[in-house]
C-alpha cells in the first residue's frame, strides 16, 4: 500500500482464480471452469477511528476459460470498521 496523503491509501495487487469445469452426473458442463488473472488497483481511505471506506477493482489481464465465457473488468466499494 502507497500513502498518498495522511488519510488516504493507493494499493494495487493481482488477483487470481482457477475454476474446473463444473459437474453433473458425473460429466463436464459445458461453458463453465477457466483461469482468470486480473490487476486489481483500489484506494482506501482513513476516516476515523476504525473505519475505513474502499474502493476497488479488477482488470482481467489473462483469461483461459473453457467454452463460450467473458470476464469483464469489475468495481466494488465497501466500508469497514476495525474494531481492535
Amino acid at each position: 500500500m502507497i500513502r498518498l496523503a495522511s488519510q488516504l491509501f493507493l494499493d494495487l495487487g493481482l488477483d487470481g482464480r482457477h475454476g474446473a469445469p463444473d459437474t453433473q452426473h458425473d460429466l463436464a458442463v459445458a461453458n463453465t471452469g477457466g483461469t482468470v488473472l486480473a490487476l486489481a488497483p483500489g484506494i482506501r481511505c482513513h476516516l476515523a477511528g476504525g473505519l475505513w471506506l474502499e474502493v476497488a477493482g479488477q482488470l482481467p489481464v489473462y483469461t483461459h476459460l473453457f467454452g463460450l465465457q467473458s470476464v469483464e473488468p469489475t468495481a466494488a466499494a465497501g466500508a469497514e470498521y476495525l474494531a481492535f
